[in-house]
């Protein structure tokens, strides 16, 4: 750059020499010099037109710094309006099934805490004898079964999930009314599934039939979804079937429960 800007100054000088002096010398001069002073300030422009970009990869950084703090408070947006939809859809679902049972006297409630020793076996709600819970009324959410109330105090209730391995539900299979008996196993529980006994070598069960509760036993009220078959087996003694049953609830993801106020009845386990 300081030899162009020498070259340059020393041709601009030679350039304002009288007319006169510069006659014949000038004209050689300036055919010999004229590509090198384009070259040199080809030079200088590329030179200048490098500054220029370094100093806009300097604004570019700070541009990309804030583009990228644009997107991060847009992203946080986006999670709190899809978390809100969330909420919104499973009070929707929530209230739909409180309307569809309006026979019944249902308590909204929270879980609040899970059984370290049975985790989704065992749950700590927000709700208790002060809003009308009792012991053995059914837990549901929109999507089925949960459980019971085991254990109710004034402002808090525990509730025993179907999957516990210590518990069983009266069941029945909806399209062929074929009566079983749903109960928690240690082997499925992870896989938030139970075991179907009790059905008869003539049921004509199939994979993807619903289950629901059969109203036997009076622990839990009639036709309320338990889950799906996933698989069908014969039992040991083959002399029945059993089939595993995918539970329709969630129970790593359930926040959220309707108590069902009024279903006394002995225990069924």
């Amino acid at each position: 750059m300081i030899i162009a800007t020498i070259s340059l100054v020393i041709l601009m000088a030679l350039s304002t020499l009288p007319r006169g002096v510069l006659d014949f010398t000038g004209n050689v001069f300036g055919v010999i010099i004229t590509p090198v002073q384009k070259f040199l300030g080809g030079v200088v422009d590329t030179v200048g037109s490098g500054a220029k970009f370094i100093l806009n990869i300097g604004n570019l950084d700070d541009e990309n710094a804030k583009l990228k703090e644009q997107i991060s408070v847009l992203n946080s947006e986006a999670r709190e309006i899809n978390e809100i939809k969330s909420e919104n859809e499973r009070l929707r679902a929530m209230l739909s099934l409180k309307q569809k049972d309006t026979e019944k006297i249902m308590v909204s409630a929270n879980i609040i805490s899970g059984d370290i020793d049975n985790w989704f076996s065992m749950f700590t709600l927000d709700r208790g004898s002060s809003d009308g819970i009792k012991v053995n009324d059914t837990v549901i959410t929109n999507d089925g079964l949960v459980g019971y109330i085991y254990e109710v105090g004034y402002n808090w209730s525990k509730v025993k999930t179907i999957i516990d391995p210590s518990g069983s539900v009266s069941s029945q299979i909806d399209r062929i009314q074929a009566n079983g008996v749903c109960s928690g196993d240690v082997s499925l529980k992870n896989d938030f599934s139970l075991k179907m006994s009790y059905l008869t070598l003539s049921s004509a069960i199939i994979v993807g039939d619903d289950v629901v509760t059969s109203g036997l036993g009076g622990l839990y009220p009639k036709g309320i979804h338990i889950g799906k078959i996933s698989e069908i087996q014969k039992s040991s003694d083959g002399m029945s079937q059993i089939a595993v049953v995918k539970a329709a609830v969630r129970f790593d993801e359930i926040g959220e429960v309707f108590v069902v106020i009024g279903t006394d009845s002995d225990d069924e386990e």
